[in-house]
């Protein structure tokens, strides 16, 4: 199905991004119905997870209409999704370190979840340079001047989770997962190259050194920026609303694709043979994400065959 580009849709039909609620930084997502006063009904409007037909998607929750809005919207929801995915990454790898059962499934799903990561590194920052630095960028300044990625409570604990896998288990099982974490840094680096073609950060404008931990304040504002709630939550709740945001990018790609006509990802821009080939992947990898968290809820939610 190829992309229908459209910019003239009401943005009062626009989809609704809530808060993401997640578990505190060093606490896990609680088993499935254990102290989760959510009841795991934390997705709204699910009927936007159904693989609705392109002639439905005029009825359909999307992203706005307008580009400046939409830089916004997708630089929220890829980030929000963004920050489920590494909850559950980190809960893989601590798996795949405390048993070996099942660590080779645990480490292909942690793989497979870094295609789906360098997707939504694409989707946030598919705007172009100049969107990008008279919204988001703009944003964050006013936010706080020193405003960082860096300051990501939940990505921080997963680059050293990688390490010990990867140097603790055999090579030839981590191979899948060193592949893709490999490619992720790739696309990082090439959506941070062009959407700040100067290459300095805002920590870096502030002055301050990118290796530093954050403060707490400092985690709590980037939680508010991005609508993050900390609390109690199982794993089914935490999966729900990444279906969730996972849903609304797809829904935003099949209705104005992720590079629009006017921000191509030019040849010479970074990676460009690794960047289309996960742009040209996107739709599919964000289904099958989708359908692999609704199996996994559905296995789980079973009822024991005696």
């Amino acid at each position: 199905m190829h992309p229908r580009v459209s910019d003239d849709r009401p943005d009062h039909r626009a989809a609704a991004v809530p808060p993401l609620l997640v578990p505190p930084p060093g606490y896990a997502p609680a088993p499935p119905g254990a102290a989760c006063p959510q009841a795991c009904c934390l997705a709204p409007e699910l009927h936007v997870l159904g693989d609705a037909p392109a002639t439905d998607l005029d009825s359909a929750p999307n992203a706005p209409a307008d580009p400046d809005a939409r830089a916004r919207y997708r630089w929220k929801v890829g980030h929000q999704a963004s920050i489920a995915l590494w909850q559950l990454m980190n809960g893989e790898l601590d798996g795949a370190l405390a048993s070996e059962e099942g660590e080779g499934e645990a480490i292909g799903r942690t793989a497979r979840c870094y295609d789906l990561y360098s997707v939504l590194l694409l989707y946030a920052g598919s705007c172009s340079p100049q969107r990008y630095a008279d919204t988001v960028r703009a944003d964050m300044a006013a936010c706080h001047p020193a405003f960082s990625g860096q300051w990501a409570a939940d990505y921080r604990p997963l680059p050293g989770l990688v390490r010990r896998v990867v140097n603790g288990r055999p090579r030839e099982h981590t191979a899948p997962l060193r592949d893709a974490v490999r490619g992720n840094q790739r696309i990082h680096a090439a959506v941070a190259a062009r959407l700040v073609p100067e290459g300095t950060s805002l920590l870096q404008e502030a002055g301050r050194n990118p290796g530093a931990s954050p403060t707490p304040k400092e985690t709590a504002m980037f939680d508010a920026f991005f609508a993050v709630r900390r609390g109690p939550v199982c794993a089914s709740g935490l999966r729900s609303q990444l279906r969730y945001r996972l849903a609304l990018a797809r829904g935003d790609l099949l209705v104005h694709g992720l590079f629009g006509p006017n921000v191509p990802w030019a040849a010479v821009e970074p990676s460009p043979d690794l960047v289309q080939t996960f742009a040209s992947r996107a739709v599919d990898l964000l289904v099958h994400h989708i359908d692999d968290l609704t199996a996994q809820d559905a296995a789980r939610s079973a009822p024991a065959v005696l």
